[in-house]
């Protein structure tokens, strides 16, 4: 659990700075490119007024860009071409002929940057800057991205290997209280089991006492409580290092499902499971048994008599889906996010009659969890309460 909390808190830092890096790099070369286009249409506007500026005598140790002048007569006929470099006269007139079609004085016609004036003899100056050269500013900026995406990646592992001390205490203090737990409980299963044994021997050799009965009733349900703890004890870690096996899926739900129907009877309840059968599924049978024990027992227990619960098994794509359905009151909008939680209880007065302890849902979502699938709830308040496993 400590290990995947570092992995979370280590990713999305380095995620955000990476995002944030990334912004300021792109917006850097935008801000710049824009900056440079403006330089550009200045400059232009300059050689269209003074053509002898196109060589550049007076920068010195510049990578410059191709400029080319062309003069365009009112006829629309290319008169004259200048440029800083050798250039092909009938591609520069048809890229002169092109941008004098345009309406706007100054713009871009890629890979070109243009500006245009009309003389006082009515002919039109034409000035174009291949700004093809500038791009490898943008070279320069996506191999500074990479090479600042290529420190973060080994800022990462770094982070991930430092992470380890910085969550140490968080790490010792959790396994302690698993290690106090699984103590605690193995302690108290020894003289607990003590307790129901006594009990039920004097029950059986002495007249039937009410008092009897509620300590075994008691002990009964403490006993069940720390097999729970022993479960919850383990389950993040343990779950998920045990070896799996092929196992029948479909017979695994049909098993466990099938006790349940003298429940239904006594109850009124209409009972209904579809399980299709042959799915076969990799895990933990007996976890997944209790699983489905759970689930059921959850449903059966706030289910109203003359209420219905429906058990589905069938295949979605790939991965074998369980969906257990029953109508009843519900999970309100507010307990709907802390119903696998530990310890969480609904309705604490009716748990209390029930004999739950808020730990079933807390179980299933763990071993769900150990086996790699995913479990969701759907309710509708005052209407049907939905649990779907996906393995």
């Amino acid at each position: 659990m400590v290990r995947k909390i570092r992995l979370k808190f280590v990713t999305i830092t380095l995620s955000l700075l990476t995002v944030t890096f990334t912004v300021i790099f792109l917006t850097n070369y935008m801000y710049n490119f824009y900056l440079y286009k403006e330089d550009a249409y200045y400059f232009l506007e300059m050689v269209t007024e003074d053509d002898t500026l196109i060589n550049f005598d007076y920068f010195e140790d510049m990578t410059l860009p191709k400029v080319y002048v062309a003069t365009i007569n009112k006829k629309g006929t290319v008169t004259d071409i200048k440029s800083n470099i050798k250039y092909d006269s009938k591609n520069v007139e048809k890229i002169a002929k092109n941008i004098y079609k345009l309406s706007q004085k100054h713009g871009k016609l890629k890979p070109y940057l243009y500006y245009k004036r009309i003389d006082s003899k009515g002919n039109t100056i034409i000035a174009v800057e291949d700004y093809y050269t500038h791009h490898r500013e943008l070279h320069k900026t996506a191999i500074t991205i990479f090479i600042v995406l290529t420190a973060y990646g080994i800022l990462l592992c770094i982070s991930l290997f430092l992470s380890k001390y910085v969550t140490k205490p968080a790490a010792e203090a959790l396994e302690r209280e698993k290690q106090f737990i699984s103590d605690a409980s193995h302690e108290l299963k020894t003289p607990v089991a003590a307790i129901i044994l006594n009990a039920q021997a004097m029950s059986a050799t002495e007249k039937q006492s009410k008092h009897l009965q509620i300590i075994i009733s008691e002990a009964e349900r403490m006993s069940r409580l720390i097999k729970r703890l022993l479960t919850l004890a383990y389950a993040d870690e343990y779950n998920s290092t045990r070896d799996k096996a092929q196992f029948s899926l479909s017979d695994c739900c049909e098993e466990m499902a099938l006790p349940f129907e003298s429940t239904a009877f006594e109850n009124h309840i209409s009972y209904n499971y579809n399980i299709r059968e042959n799915i076969q599924f990799n895990g933990i049978e007996e976890d997944i048994k209790q699983v489905v024990s759970i689930l059921l027992d959850n449903a059966f227990k706030y289910t109203p008599n003359g209420g219905v619960v429906t058990v589905t098994l069938d295949m979605q794509g790939h991965k074998p889906v369980l969906i257990v359905k029953n109508t009843g009151d519900g999970i309100s909008p507010e307990e709907l996010p802390h119903i696998f939680e530990r310890f969480y209880r609904r309705d604490k007065s009716r748990n209390n009659e029930l004999n739950s302890f808020g730990l079933g849902l807390a179980i299933a979502h763990s071993i769900v969890k150990a086996h790699n699938g995913s479990i969701k709830v759907n309710s509708h308040y005052g209407s049907f309460t939905e649990f779907t496993v996906t393995f």
